[in-house]
């Protein structure tokens, strides 16, 4: 009689709410092996990053903890560019405006870098028509500069590593970064402005540096490389996430971006394009300037080199080239500027 009073009252509706939440808890017990095992899988970690990247704070967090793993070479790597800084730098990147245009004549082996450049597309203009001769692209954008070229023509990656370059690049970043890409891109005309060629911001981190150099000459028919300056890009997108959280729209802070959007925070004057004669370029933070390029008319193209550096702790890995080019023995500066990025690489990248 007793445990059917006890059975009774565990059963009536003063124990409803306990019950409910002890067959809550009894089938998180059951399922929790597996939910551990899920959470800690690779795919389950791409994920989580890709969220926390798409966010200011989430993307602070991820650099923090890369930084937290290797404290000494952040402090190392600051030392050698402070080291850098003694000696000035043909071109400098100024640092509210997070870019610097520049010409051949600034830089001894850019001629060289162009006219192989030339070489290579004149060897490949037959394959590279539609669809390009890297997967990896957009149809409307051919990467034609492969690994292999770099070790048949270490002078692409020369220039990259040359003393003038390096100093410009970690001048403005404070650090001696790593060279993440070299590459050669062919932009032929697309239908629509969608990907690249809408205003966006490169997802590896907050800073970094690419260089683009023209191989021919480009007019704005060519859909030239076009970008905010710094200064200019962080009042538009505190205008632009002002507006949405006014507007309590949920979205992520790292998009594309219409020109809409983008031309209600700015003028048509603060616009700069690539434009110019062979040999013509320019350094560009493209984690801070807004950009977009490759809006081409039709019957035109636009062959470009370009090199990414980025901030040895950064957040975000992307794909990389791997690097085989003779150097000096002993060449510490090289081998920091060519070391791949510590610990794991998710989204298939290579370290």
């Amino acid at each position: 009689m007793g445990n059917m009073s006890v059975r009774a009252l565990v059963q009536s509706s003063y124990f409803k709410k306990p019950r409910r939440y002890f067959k809550r808890a009894r089938t998180a017990l059951l399922l929790a092996p597996g939910q551990v095992r899920d959470a800690l899988s690779p795919d389950a970690f791409t994920r989580r990053e890709k969220r926390l990247n798409s966010s200011r704070p989430g993307r602070a967090f991820l650099r923090a903890c890369v930084i937290a793993r290797h404290p000494w070479e952040y402090f190392l790597r600051r030392q050698a560019a402070r080291r850098l800084a003694v000696s000035a730098a043909p071109v400098s990147i100024e640092p509210a405006a997070g870019f610097s245009r520049f010409t051949m004549a600034d830089f001894e082996g850019l001629p060289r870098v162009v006219s192989l450049a030339r070489t290579i597309y004149e060897e490949r203009r037959d394959r590279v028509g539609a669809g390009g001769l890297n997967a990896r692209k957009k149809e409307f954008m051919a990467e034609i500069l492969s690994d292999e070229d770099l070790r048949r023509y270490p002078e692409f990656v020369q220039f990259c590593l040359s003393e003038p370059v390096v100093q410009a690049v970690s001048g403005y970043l404070g650090t001696l970064p790593v060279l993440r890409r070299v590459g050669l891109l062919l932009s032929s005309p697309a239908d629509t402005n969608a990907d690249s060629r809408l205003y966006h911001l490169d997802p590896e981190d907050f800073r970094q540096v690419k260089i683009f150099v023209n191989i021919f000459d480009v007019t704005p028919d060519h859909g030239p490389l076009t970008w905010l300056p710094g200064h200019v890009s962080d009042a538009v997108l505190k205008g632009v996430w002002q507006r949405q959280k006014e507007a309590h729209e949920r979205r992520d802070q790292f998009r594309r971006w219409s020109d809409e959007e983008v031309a209600a925070h700015s003028t048509p004057a603060d616009l700069v394009q690539l434009t110019g004669p062979a040999g013509t370029g320019a350094f560009v933070d493209a984690s801070r300037c807004l950009h977009f390029g490759s809006r081409i008319k039709p019957g035109e193209m636009r062959l470009v080199f370009c090199a990414q550096y980025l901030r040895y702790h950064f957040s975000y890995p992307t794909d990389r080239n791997r690097f085989d080019v003779p150097r000096p023995a002993g060449d510490a500066l090289a081998a920091r500027l060519l070391a791949p990025r510590p610990g794991r690489t998710p989204y298939g990248a290579h370290a």
